[in-house]
Protein backbone atom coordinates (compact mmCIF):
# COMPACT_ATOMS: atom_id res chain seq x y z
CA UNK A 1 0.00 0.00 0.00
CA UNK A 2 2.99 2.24 0.87
CA UNK A 3 4.52 1.71 -2.39
CA UNK A 4 2.05 2.36 -4.28
CA UNK A 5 1.19 5.54 -2.64
CA UNK A 6 4.88 6.22 -3.93
CA UNK A 7 3.73 5.78 -7.41
CA UNK A 8 0.72 7.97 -7.44
CA UNK A 9 3.04 10.63 -5.55
CA UNK A 10 5.86 10.18 -8.47
CA UNK A 11 3.86 9.74 -11.55
CA UNK A 12 0.84 11.92 -10.96
CA UNK A 13 1.47 14.73 -8.48
CA UNK A 14 4.85 15.41 -9.05
CA UNK A 15 4.15 16.16 -12.84
CA UNK A 16 0.90 18.31 -11.94
CA UNK A 17 2.93 20.67 -9.64
CA UNK A 18 5.66 20.92 -12.32
CA UNK A 19 3.35 21.87 -15.33
CA UNK A 20 1.63 24.30 -13.18
CA UNK A 21 4.93 25.78 -12.01
CA UNK A 22 6.00 26.24 -15.55
CA UNK A 23 2.74 27.98 -16.48
CA UNK A 24 3.33 30.84 -13.64
CA UNK A 25 6.58 31.01 -15.37
CA UNK A 26 5.10 31.48 -18.23
CA UNK A 27 2.39 34.06 -16.80
CA UNK A 28 5.41 35.68 -15.05
CA UNK A 29 7.21 36.40 -18.97
CA UNK A 30 4.00 37.52 -20.52
CA UNK A 31 3.26 40.04 -17.57
CA UNK A 32 6.81 40.89 -16.49
CA UNK A 33 7.18 45.27 -17.14
CA UNK A 34 10.25 45.86 -19.22
CA UNK A 35 11.79 49.03 -19.03
CA UNK A 36 12.88 50.46 -21.90
CA UNK A 37 16.07 52.74 -20.97
CA UNK A 38 15.60 56.06 -22.88
CA UNK A 39 18.02 56.82 -25.57
CA UNK A 40 19.20 60.60 -24.75
CA UNK A 41 22.23 61.45 -22.23
CA UNK A 42 23.48 65.12 -20.97
CA UNK A 43 27.05 65.48 -19.86
CA UNK A 44 28.77 68.74 -18.77
CA UNK A 45 31.48 69.99 -16.04
CA UNK A 46 31.15 72.04 -12.94
CA UNK A 47 33.68 73.83 -10.75
CA UNK A 48 31.23 72.15 -7.56
CA UNK A 49 28.52 70.11 -7.07
CA UNK A 50 26.36 72.25 -5.66
CA UNK A 51 22.50 71.06 -5.41
CA UNK A 52 22.34 69.16 -8.13
CA UNK A 53 19.37 67.18 -7.11
CA UNK A 54 17.64 70.51 -6.60
CA UNK A 55 18.10 71.38 -10.28
CA UNK A 56 16.93 68.37 -11.75
CA UNK A 57 13.65 68.70 -9.75
CA UNK A 58 13.34 72.41 -10.84
CA UNK A 59 14.02 71.21 -14.69
CA UNK A 60 10.61 69.24 -14.69
CA UNK A 61 11.86 66.36 -17.22
CA UNK A 62 9.54 64.67 -19.03
CA UNK A 63 10.46 61.29 -17.25
CA UNK A 64 11.25 60.63 -13.55
CA UNK A 65 12.91 57.58 -15.33
CA UNK A 66 16.42 59.12 -15.37
CA UNK A 67 19.89 58.29 -13.34
CA UNK A 68 22.03 61.34 -12.34
CA UNK A 69 26.43 60.50 -11.70
CA UNK A 70 28.67 62.70 -10.26
CA UNK A 71 32.43 62.06 -10.03
CA UNK A 72 35.50 63.93 -10.42
CA UNK A 73 36.29 65.07 -13.81
CA UNK A 74 39.35 62.79 -15.41
CA UNK A 75 40.09 65.37 -17.68
CA UNK A 76 40.17 68.73 -15.33
CA UNK A 77 41.65 69.47 -12.45
CA UNK A 78 39.12 70.21 -9.28
CA UNK A 79 36.37 70.28 -11.74
CA UNK A 80 33.47 67.50 -11.29
CA UNK A 81 32.03 65.35 -14.21
CA UNK A 82 28.04 65.44 -14.47
CA UNK A 83 26.02 62.79 -16.61
CA UNK A 84 22.41 62.49 -16.76
CA UNK A 85 21.20 59.62 -18.72
CA UNK A 86 17.75 58.09 -19.98
CA UNK A 87 16.07 61.19 -21.12
CA UNK A 88 13.04 60.73 -23.33
CA UNK A 89 14.19 63.39 -25.89
CA UNK A 90 17.03 66.28 -27.20
CA UNK A 91 14.67 68.84 -26.59
CA UNK A 92 14.44 67.60 -22.96
CA UNK A 93 18.38 66.97 -22.74
CA UNK A 94 18.49 70.25 -24.08
CA UNK A 95 16.67 72.30 -22.22
CA UNK A 96 18.12 70.34 -18.72
CA UNK A 97 21.68 71.62 -19.72
CA UNK A 98 20.14 75.30 -20.28
CA UNK A 99 18.72 74.98 -16.66
CA UNK A 100 22.45 73.48 -15.25
CA UNK A 101 24.00 76.45 -17.38
CA UNK A 102 21.87 79.33 -15.43
CA UNK A 103 22.85 77.25 -12.15
CA UNK A 104 26.35 76.95 -13.32
CA UNK A 105 26.93 79.25 -15.27
CA UNK A 106 28.53 76.92 -17.69
CA UNK A 107 29.46 77.79 -21.65
CA UNK A 108 29.21 74.21 -22.98
CA UNK A 109 26.97 71.24 -22.82
CA UNK A 110 27.22 67.73 -24.73
CA UNK A 111 24.06 65.89 -25.21
CA UNK A 112 24.43 62.55 -27.03
CA UNK A 113 22.56 60.09 -28.72
CA UNK A 114 23.14 56.44 -27.83
CA UNK A 115 26.97 57.63 -27.03
CA UNK A 116 27.42 60.00 -30.28
CA UNK A 117 27.75 63.54 -29.65
CA UNK A 118 24.27 65.67 -30.93
CA UNK A 119 24.63 68.81 -33.09
CA UNK A 120 23.47 71.62 -30.91
CA UNK A 121 20.33 73.39 -31.92
CA UNK A 122 19.01 75.89 -29.93
CA UNK A 123 21.78 77.87 -28.39
CA UNK A 124 22.12 80.42 -30.68
CA UNK A 125 18.49 82.25 -31.23
CA UNK A 126 18.32 84.51 -34.78
CA UNK A 127 16.27 87.37 -34.59
CA UNK A 128 15.81 91.06 -36.40
CA UNK A 129 16.72 94.63 -34.25
CA UNK A 130 17.29 97.80 -35.55
CA UNK A 131 21.12 98.95 -36.41
CA UNK A 132 21.75 102.95 -37.01
CA UNK A 133 17.95 102.86 -37.85
CA UNK A 134 18.20 99.80 -40.41
CA UNK A 135 16.25 96.27 -39.54
CA UNK A 136 19.35 93.99 -39.43
CA UNK A 137 19.85 90.28 -38.78
CA UNK A 138 21.13 89.51 -35.02
CA UNK A 139 22.23 85.99 -33.08
CA UNK A 140 21.98 85.86 -29.22
CA UNK A 141 23.58 83.19 -27.25
CA UNK A 142 20.87 81.93 -24.64
CA UNK A 143 23.26 80.71 -22.50
CA UNK A 144 25.47 83.87 -22.06
CA UNK A 145 22.37 85.93 -23.26
CA UNK A 146 24.78 87.82 -25.36
CA UNK A 147 23.86 89.67 -28.67
CA UNK A 148 25.82 89.55 -31.97
CA UNK A 149 25.10 91.42 -35.07
CA UNK A 150 25.11 89.05 -38.10
CA UNK A 151 24.43 90.98 -40.98
CA UNK A 152 23.46 94.41 -42.16
CA UNK A 153 23.74 96.52 -45.07
CA UNK A 154 23.07 100.36 -46.01
CA UNK A 155 20.05 100.72 -48.15
CA UNK A 156 19.12 97.04 -47.20
CA UNK A 157 16.76 96.92 -44.11
CA UNK A 158 15.19 93.50 -43.61
CA UNK A 159 11.49 93.31 -44.51
CA UNK A 160 11.20 89.45 -42.96
CA UNK A 161 12.91 86.33 -41.60
CA UNK A 162 11.73 83.48 -43.03
CA UNK A 163 13.04 79.93 -41.27
CA UNK A 164 12.23 76.56 -42.19
CA UNK A 165 14.15 74.68 -39.06
CA UNK A 166 16.23 75.05 -35.78
CA UNK A 167 19.64 73.61 -38.10
CA UNK A 168 18.88 74.91 -41.89
CA UNK A 169 18.91 78.18 -43.59
CA UNK A 170 17.08 81.02 -42.84
CA UNK A 171 15.96 83.11 -46.09
CA UNK A 172 14.87 86.84 -45.48
CA UNK A 173 13.71 89.83 -47.96
CA UNK A 174 15.27 93.05 -48.07
CA UNK A 175 14.16 96.64 -49.67
CA UNK A 176 15.20 100.11 -49.59
CA UNK A 177 11.97 101.23 -48.89
CA UNK A 178 8.02 100.51 -48.75
CA UNK A 179 5.10 102.52 -49.30
CA UNK A 180 1.89 103.29 -51.31
CA UNK A 181 1.43 104.96 -54.38
CA UNK A 182 -2.44 105.64 -55.65
CA UNK A 183 -3.98 103.73 -52.80
CA UNK A 184 -1.16 100.33 -53.92
CA UNK A 185 1.94 98.72 -52.61
CA UNK A 186 4.96 100.13 -53.74
CA UNK A 187 8.29 98.22 -52.77
CA UNK A 188 11.75 99.35 -54.07
CA UNK A 189 14.91 97.32 -55.01
CA UNK A 190 13.31 94.02 -53.53
CA UNK A 191 15.64 91.51 -52.75
CA UNK A 192 16.04 87.88 -51.49
CA UNK A 193 19.08 86.27 -49.22
CA UNK A 194 19.79 83.48 -47.43
CA UNK A 195 21.77 82.85 -44.49
CA UNK A 196 23.14 79.84 -43.72
CA UNK A 197 23.99 78.85 -40.57
CA UNK A 198 26.60 76.26 -40.64
CA UNK A 199 28.62 78.13 -42.86
CA UNK A 200 27.81 82.03 -41.13
CA UNK A 201 27.52 83.23 -44.26
CA UNK A 202 25.21 85.68 -45.93
CA UNK A 203 24.68 85.31 -49.60
CA UNK A 204 21.90 87.55 -52.42
CA UNK A 205 19.99 85.06 -53.95
CA UNK A 206 17.72 86.92 -56.33
CA UNK A 207 17.07 90.62 -57.19
CA UNK A 208 13.54 91.56 -58.24
CA UNK A 209 14.19 95.43 -58.45
CA UNK A 210 11.27 98.04 -58.12
CA UNK A 211 7.20 96.75 -58.04
CA UNK A 212 4.05 96.74 -56.07
CA UNK A 213 4.89 93.51 -53.37
CA UNK A 214 6.93 90.57 -52.21
CA UNK A 215 5.89 87.72 -51.57
CA UNK A 216 7.62 84.58 -49.58
CA UNK A 217 7.33 81.30 -47.62
CA UNK A 218 8.31 78.02 -47.12
CA UNK A 219 5.64 75.87 -49.42
CA UNK A 220 7.62 72.64 -48.20
CA UNK A 221 10.97 71.83 -46.48
CA UNK A 222 13.17 71.85 -49.29
CA UNK A 223 11.01 74.26 -51.39
CA UNK A 224 10.64 78.21 -50.48
CA UNK A 225 8.72 80.28 -53.13
CA UNK A 226 8.27 83.78 -54.17
CA UNK A 227 5.64 85.90 -55.40
CA UNK A 228 6.90 89.49 -57.26
CA UNK A 229 4.10 91.94 -58.55
CA UNK A 230 4.68 94.51 -60.80
CA UNK A 231 2.67 97.32 -63.18
CA UNK A 232 2.67 96.83 -66.14
CA UNK A 233 3.40 100.09 -67.49
CA UNK A 234 2.01 99.47 -70.78
CA UNK A 235 -1.51 99.33 -69.83
CA UNK A 236 -1.66 99.81 -65.87
CA UNK A 237 -4.54 97.36 -65.95
CA UNK A 238 -2.60 93.97 -65.51
CA UNK A 239 -0.19 92.91 -63.33
CA UNK A 240 3.03 91.01 -64.07
CA UNK A 241 3.17 87.94 -61.43
CA UNK A 242 6.71 86.63 -61.21
CA UNK A 243 6.57 83.45 -59.25
CA UNK A 244 9.90 81.35 -58.51
CA UNK A 245 11.15 78.40 -56.58
CA UNK A 246 14.27 77.80 -54.73
CA UNK A 247 15.59 74.97 -53.14
CA UNK A 248 17.33 74.99 -49.09
CA UNK A 249 20.46 75.49 -50.49
CA UNK A 250 19.58 78.74 -52.43
CA UNK A 251 19.75 76.99 -55.82
CA UNK A 252 16.85 78.50 -58.30
CA UNK A 253 14.25 75.38 -59.62
CA UNK A 254 11.94 77.24 -61.52
CA UNK A 255 10.14 80.42 -62.60
CA UNK A 256 6.81 81.41 -64.37
CA UNK A 257 5.52 84.70 -65.33
CA UNK A 258 2.45 85.69 -65.96
CA UNK A 259 -0.19 88.71 -66.51
CA UNK A 260 -2.99 89.40 -64.40
CA UNK A 261 -5.75 91.55 -64.49
CA UNK A 262 -5.31 94.45 -61.49
CA UNK A 263 -8.36 94.16 -60.14
CA UNK A 264 -8.14 90.54 -59.67
CA UNK A 265 -5.02 90.67 -57.36
CA UNK A 266 -5.29 90.49 -53.76
CA UNK A 267 -2.40 92.80 -51.87
CA UNK A 268 -3.74 91.01 -48.48
CA UNK A 269 -1.22 88.46 -46.83
CA UNK A 270 -2.58 84.81 -46.60
CA UNK A 271 -3.94 83.74 -43.40
CA UNK A 272 -2.31 81.49 -41.74
CA UNK A 273 -4.18 77.59 -41.46
CA UNK A 274 -6.09 77.21 -38.67
CA UNK A 275 -5.05 73.04 -37.63
CA UNK A 276 -7.35 71.72 -34.67
CA UNK A 277 -5.54 68.03 -34.82
CA UNK A 278 -2.25 66.63 -34.50
CA UNK A 279 -0.31 65.01 -37.68
CA UNK A 280 -0.20 61.78 -35.70
CA UNK A 281 -4.04 62.14 -35.27
CA UNK A 282 -3.29 60.84 -31.88
CA UNK A 283 -4.76 63.87 -30.52
CA UNK A 284 -7.10 67.02 -31.45
CA UNK A 285 -8.90 69.90 -29.80
CA UNK A 286 -12.75 70.56 -30.38
CA UNK A 287 -14.77 73.41 -29.41
CA UNK A 288 -18.57 74.51 -28.04
CA UNK A 289 -20.33 77.31 -27.73
CA UNK A 290 -21.66 78.61 -24.50
CA UNK A 291 -23.56 81.63 -24.50
CA UNK A 292 -20.93 84.59 -25.73
CA UNK A 293 -17.96 82.13 -25.07
CA UNK A 294 -16.01 78.81 -26.55
CA UNK A 295 -14.90 75.69 -24.22
CA UNK A 296 -11.95 74.44 -25.64
CA UNK A 297 -11.56 70.66 -25.31
CA UNK A 298 -8.31 68.24 -25.67
CA UNK A 299 -9.51 64.94 -26.90
CA UNK A 300 -7.08 62.09 -26.32
CA UNK A 301 -7.82 58.99 -28.89
CA UNK A 302 -5.16 57.15 -27.33
CA UNK A 303 -6.18 57.54 -23.24
CA UNK A 304 -9.97 57.85 -24.39
CA UNK A 305 -10.53 61.06 -23.05
CA UNK A 306 -12.32 64.03 -23.48
CA UNK A 307 -11.09 66.89 -21.27
CA UNK A 308 -12.45 70.63 -20.80
CA UNK A 309 -9.38 72.87 -20.73
CA UNK A 310 -10.36 76.56 -21.33
CA UNK A 311 -13.00 79.30 -22.00
CA UNK A 312 -12.30 82.11 -24.28
CA UNK A 313 -14.09 84.98 -26.33
CA UNK A 314 -13.23 86.34 -29.83
CA UNK A 315 -11.99 85.27 -32.80
CA UNK A 316 -9.01 82.64 -33.56
CA UNK A 317 -6.92 84.07 -35.92
CA UNK A 318 -3.87 81.13 -35.55
CA UNK A 319 -2.57 77.45 -34.02
CA UNK A 320 0.75 75.75 -33.43
CA UNK A 321 1.68 72.48 -32.54
CA UNK A 322 4.99 72.13 -30.77
CA UNK A 323 7.22 69.11 -32.96
CA UNK A 324 6.49 66.76 -29.86
CA UNK A 325 3.03 67.13 -30.07
CA UNK A 326 2.70 68.26 -26.14
CA UNK A 327 2.24 71.72 -26.23
CA UNK A 328 -0.83 73.40 -28.49
CA UNK A 329 -0.98 77.13 -29.02
CA UNK A 330 -3.95 79.18 -29.82
CA UNK A 331 -4.22 82.96 -30.52
CA UNK A 332 -7.31 84.88 -30.32
CA UNK A 333 -8.63 88.43 -30.64
CA UNK A 334 -11.26 90.36 -28.69
CA UNK A 335 -11.87 93.91 -28.39
CA UNK A 336 -11.89 95.16 -24.63
CA UNK A 337 -12.98 98.48 -22.82
CA UNK A 338 -11.84 99.37 -19.81
CA UNK A 339 -12.34 102.24 -17.33
CA UNK A 340 -9.31 104.07 -18.57
CA UNK A 341 -10.11 103.35 -22.13
CA UNK A 342 -12.57 105.65 -24.36
CA UNK A 343 -13.20 103.64 -26.84
CA UNK A 344 -12.44 99.26 -27.13
CA UNK A 345 -9.09 98.23 -28.01
CA UNK A 346 -8.02 95.24 -29.93
CA UNK A 347 -6.33 92.47 -27.45
CA UNK A 348 -4.51 89.30 -28.45
CA UNK A 349 -4.40 86.37 -26.15
CA UNK A 350 -2.01 83.73 -26.57
CA UNK A 351 -3.31 80.39 -24.67
CA UNK A 352 -0.64 77.59 -24.37
CA UNK A 353 -1.89 74.25 -23.47
CA UNK A 354 0.29 70.89 -21.85
CA UNK A 355 -1.06 68.22 -23.92
CA UNK A 356 0.58 65.96 -21.55
CA UNK A 357 -1.60 66.71 -18.76
CA UNK A 358 -4.56 68.18 -20.73
CA UNK A 359 -3.73 71.31 -18.67
CA UNK A 360 -3.86 75.08 -19.97
CA UNK A 361 -0.37 76.06 -18.47
CA UNK A 362 -0.83 79.98 -19.29
CA UNK A 363 -2.51 82.65 -20.82
CA UNK A 364 -0.43 85.71 -22.35
CA UNK A 365 -2.59 88.72 -23.25
CA UNK A 366 -1.00 91.95 -25.02
CA UNK A 367 -0.60 93.46 -28.17
CA UNK A 368 0.80 90.17 -29.89
CA UNK A 369 2.37 89.48 -32.52
CA UNK A 370 4.78 86.13 -33.71
CA UNK A 371 5.34 82.94 -31.96
CA UNK A 372 7.15 80.22 -32.07
CA UNK A 373 8.94 76.99 -30.54
CA UNK A 374 12.32 77.15 -29.78
CA UNK A 375 13.19 73.47 -28.28
CA UNK A 376 11.23 73.95 -25.40
CA UNK A 377 11.09 77.74 -25.47
CA UNK A 378 7.70 79.66 -26.16
CA UNK A 379 9.44 82.23 -27.81
CA UNK A 380 6.85 85.32 -28.94
CA UNK A 381 6.54 89.12 -29.62
CA UNK A 382 4.79 92.11 -28.60
CA UNK A 383 4.05 95.95 -29.28
CA UNK A 384 4.63 98.00 -26.11
CA UNK A 385 4.34 102.13 -27.15
CA UNK A 386 5.14 101.18 -30.75
CA UNK A 387 7.78 98.78 -30.35
CA UNK A 388 8.47 95.39 -30.57
CA UNK A 389 10.64 93.06 -28.34
CA UNK A 390 11.07 89.34 -27.90
CA UNK A 391 10.04 87.52 -24.72
CA UNK A 392 11.61 83.94 -24.05
CA UNK A 393 9.37 81.56 -22.07
CA UNK A 394 10.34 78.34 -20.54
CA UNK A 395 7.53 75.64 -21.01
CA UNK A 396 8.59 73.05 -18.28
CA UNK A 397 9.57 75.95 -15.55
CA UNK A 398 6.40 77.59 -16.03
CA UNK A 399 8.28 80.90 -15.84
CA UNK A 400 9.59 83.97 -17.93
CA UNK A 401 13.53 83.71 -18.75
CA UNK A 402 14.19 87.20 -20.28
CA UNK A 403 13.17 89.67 -22.39
CA UNK A 404 15.21 91.38 -25.42
CA UNK A 405 14.64 95.09 -25.89
CA UNK A 406 16.52 97.25 -28.74
CA UNK A 407 15.71 100.75 -29.01
CA UNK A 408 14.71 100.66 -32.60
CA UNK A 409 12.66 97.34 -31.71
CA UNK A 410 13.34 93.62 -32.38
CA UNK A 411 11.27 90.99 -33.64
CA UNK A 412 11.39 87.30 -34.02
CA UNK A 413 11.09 87.62 -37.81
CA UNK A 414 10.59 91.27 -38.41
CA UNK A 415 10.25 94.99 -36.88
CA UNK A 416 7.72 96.07 -38.69
CA UNK A 417 3.98 96.52 -38.36
CA UNK A 418 3.01 95.05 -41.61
CA UNK A 419 -0.93 95.86 -40.88
CA UNK A 420 -0.13 99.87 -41.08
CA UNK A 421 1.69 99.13 -44.68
Amino acid sequence: MKRRSIYVLLFVVLPILFLSACSKKEENKTTKKVFYPKEYSLSLTVKNKGNLNDSLIAANLDSAFYSLSVKPSDKIKNRFAVRVDSISSYDAAWMQGFHFSEYFKLKDINIFKNKIKQEEKYREFYFVGDYLGRAALYSMDLFTRKTNLVWSRWGKPILKLFRQNESGGVYFTVAQKLSRRGGFPSIRRAQLFLFQKEKMSVRRIDYYGNGMQLKAGWISPNLFNTQFLLLDSLTNADVIKRTSDYDAAGNLLDTLTEKIALMSVSFKEKAPELKFEADSKKIMIKFREREDTAIASVVDFLKGLKTDVFEFKGKIISTKWSGDENYFLMTTVDSVQTPADSVKRSVRNLFVVNLRNHKLLTVISGNLDEYLFHGKILVYDCWINGVKNITFYDLMRREEIMTLNFEGGCGINSILNFNNL
